[in-house]
């Protein structure tokens, strides 16, 4: 319904369902490796938690590396 209705689509391909499916769990994978730095940041001394914005950036910096070793082991798992 919503590909032929939004999308403007007549079939719906296998490819569509697995591209959402591809985006949901690297969604979800990144936002649980990202909240659990961002709570290890509160334990960070005030330089570093004392402000949104300098936590936002330690919890950042230090999941950036876990979340790329998700997705692109998630995407390497959904192709091949």
């Amino acid at each position: 319904f919503f590909f032929s209705i939004v999308g403007n689509q007549q079939q719906f391909v296998i490819f569509n369902f697995l591209s959402v499916f591809l985006i949901m769990c690297i969604g979800a994978d990144d936002v649980f490796v990202f909240m659990d730095s961002w709570k290890a940041a509160l334990s960070q001394p005030a330089a570093v938690s004392g402000s949104l914005e300098t936590r936002f950036a330690y919890a950042y910096e230090k999941a950036v590396g876990a979340m790329f070793a998700t997705t692109a082991t998630t995407c390497l798992c959904l192709v091949v």
